[in-house]
């Protein structure tokens, strides 16, 4: 099994925790971390040897991911999780998924 991990939105250190977990089975691996806060973008770059990127669009652009795993700030995720989706990419979510119906209307 192989699956190239994409974070995008690393604002909820608990994606760390997720991704040691999932850094455990045999190919995964993350390509690539965006997040607008640099210094959030920087410890994901660090943490996970991974290409760094300033938002989203970039993540999706310069890098071949199979899955977008986001832990961004509440009220962004439904960007995030609609532009991987309109990527064809799979997304993992942390919860709340999203923080308005308009939101979860729009996924």
């Amino acid at each position: 099994m192989n699956f190239k991990i994409g974070i995008a939105g690393l604002a909820h250190f608990h994606v760390y925790g997720f991704m040691e977990e999932a850094l455990k089975i045999e190919g995964i691996k993350v390509v690539g971390v965006a997040d607008e806060n640099s210094k959030f973008r920087e410890m994901g770059k660090e943490r996970f040897n991974a290409a760094a990127y300033s938002n989203i669009d970039e993540l999706l652009e310069k890098t071949d991911t199979d899955v977008i795993v986001t832990a961004a700030v509440n009220n962004t995720k439904a960007d995030i999780i609609l532009k991987a989706m309109e990527a064809k990419k799979h997304v993992i979510a942390d919860k709340p998924l999203v923080t308005t119906i308009e939101d979860l209307e729009r996924i």
